[in-house]
């Protein structure tokens, strides 16, 4: 799966599972935009999922061990 469609598909629609519409979003967004960085996209998915497991809200509703599974599985799509 490319990085667009993993993310739009996949990513996302989890967070705003989990969080909501608006909170999800707003964290999918924030690793959105620092994954344009990325060389390809199997590092934009890398630099997301990072944004992402590594922000205290979801940390802290997921805890280290379910983040730390979540990011193998999200990781794998691309």
């Amino acid at each position: 799966m490319d990085y667009q469609t993993a993310a739009t598909t996949v990513v996302k629609p989890k967070l705003e599972e989990i969080f909501g519409a608006m909170l999800g979003g707003a964290i999918f967004t924030s690793g959105f935009v620092a994954a344009l960085k990325g060389a390809d996209d199997k590092d934009k998915m890398r630099i997301l999922v990072e944004a992402v497991c590594t922000n205290q809200q979801v940390l802290a509703m997921w805890g280290d061990a379910q983040t730390a599974n979540q990011k193998n599985q999200w990781l794998a799509l691309v």
